[in-house]
């Protein structure tokens, strides 16, 4: 899991990445959400990928809010 630091606040996915880059994106994302610049159900209804080159489509668990 990747924690991101923004104006004092920590934010990270309520759920573990299967590697470091999805685990980069996944935490960037929720503080895109929280900012409210990306839609909330996005993480709900992404792809997933394990590696380059397996991919794996299938609901990802809602993030948790910070706090």
């Amino acid at each position: 899991m990747c924690t991101v630091l923004t104006n004092g606040s920590a934010y990270q996915p309520g759920f573990a990445s299967p590697n470091k880059k999805h685990a980069k994106a996944t935490a960037a994302t929720v503080v895109l959400q929280a900012m409210g610049l990306v839609p909330k159900d996005l993480m709900a209804n992404a792809t997933c990928f394990r590696s380059a080159s397996q991919l794996v489509t299938r609901k990802c668990p809602t993030p948790k809010p910070p706090g």
